[in-house]
């Protein structure tokens, strides 16, 4: 449970961390277009200023050439007025004034239509210079909304990257809990399964003892049966003699282990007297259905002589017979 709460843990971190990957390049883009923008903006507001800098020098030149032109409509007015107060008095003017008045009319004249062409032109400056400004203007005001714009989707996504950063951070503490717990888990689950492990074995020498246990009582209550049979035939049948181990007995302690290695399978044959007896012993235990026996008929037994170079066959060895 805890292994499946840790994998849980990890895969909402992932997504949590892929999510936060996948805003990164918005943020890269807003970014890079903000900062598009403001050099634009800055291009724009400079060009803006460097208008009205111009607009600033052409509105002098037409405040200049509108005093020129009022300069010269004031002196044409006044020699046309002089010309008029001439010819009402019937001044006669001499031939070089004359020339001088046509000169200076024509000269006056001339400047005259300069000068309206150069207002003219100027104004047509002054028109485009101004529809070019509104047209900055304008733009200036696109980009400053389009900053601003860009401005609050750049907060959102701080504050969102903010967020998911504090999330991965507490999803990261649980995930850091959440290991310590599966480790403490696995340690506490070793050590269980140690303690297990050493209660199953300590179960399973306590089953082998009680199984041997079960063994030798059932050896006990078989040899106690057969015991009870052999004593049976002991006084049933007087030529029964008793078990070889028990009529074959060591004369020390020491001399057991040898004397039942010798004696081997026989160690509990029964020794009768006679063939017959045996026979008869054998029909006895078939019909109460005692078990089975050994029988060693001393009638039948052949014996070897024994050669006496095996008793100083070796140095301390003794022969089973002695």
């Amino acid at each position: 449970k805890v292994r499946a709460e840790v994998s849980k843990r990890e895969r909402r971190i992932r997504k949590q961390e892929k999510a936060l990957e996948a805003k990164q390049p918005n943020m890269v883009k807003i970014e890079a277009q903000i900062a598009h923008s403001e050099r634009r903006l800055r291009s724009v507001n400079d060009l803006a200023e460097s208008v009205r800098k111009d607009e600033e020098k052409q509105q002098e030149k037409v405040d200049r050439l509108r005093n020129e032109l009022e300069s010269v409509q004031k002196a044409a007015n006044a020699a046309q007025e002089a010309s008029r107060q001439a010819a009402s008095q019937t001044l006669s003017l001499s031939e070089d004034s004359l020339k001088e008045y046509r000169e200076l009319k024509a000269k006056a004249n001339v400047q005259e239509v300069q000068s309206r062409q150069q207002l003219e032109t100027l104004r047509r400056d002054e028109k485009t210079q101004s529809r070019s400004l509104t047209t900055i203007n304008e733009k200036v005001g696109h980009f400053e909304e389009r900053k601003l714009k860009l401005d609050e989707d750049k907060i959102t996504l701080s504050t969102r990257k903010a967020e998911l950063e504090e999330k991965l951070e507490n999803v990261q503490a649980e995930l850091k809990t959440a290991k310590r717990e599966l480790e403490n888990a696995q340690s506490e689950r070793t050590r269980v399964t140690k303690l297990e492990a050493e209660l199953n074995e300590k179960l399973q020498e306590c089953h082998v003892k009680l199984l041997q246990a079960g063994v030798d009582q059932k050896e006990s209550e078989k040899e106690a049966k057969r015991k009870e049979v052999f004593a049976s035939l002991q006084r049933i049948f007087p030529g029964v003699r008793g078990r070889v181990i028990d009529l074959c007995e060591p004369t020390q302690r020491k001399y057991e282990t040898a004397v039942s290695v010798v004696l081997g399978r026989n160690i509990d044959a029964l020794v009768v007297d006679h063939e017959k007896t045996a026979i008869d012993c054998i029909e006895y235990m078939r019909n109460q259905r005692a078990g089975q026996a050994t029988f060693i008929p001393l009638d039948t037994i052949q014996i070897k002589p024994i050669n006496d170079k095996y008793r100083n066959f070796q140095k301390g060895a003794r022969l089973a017979l002695d």
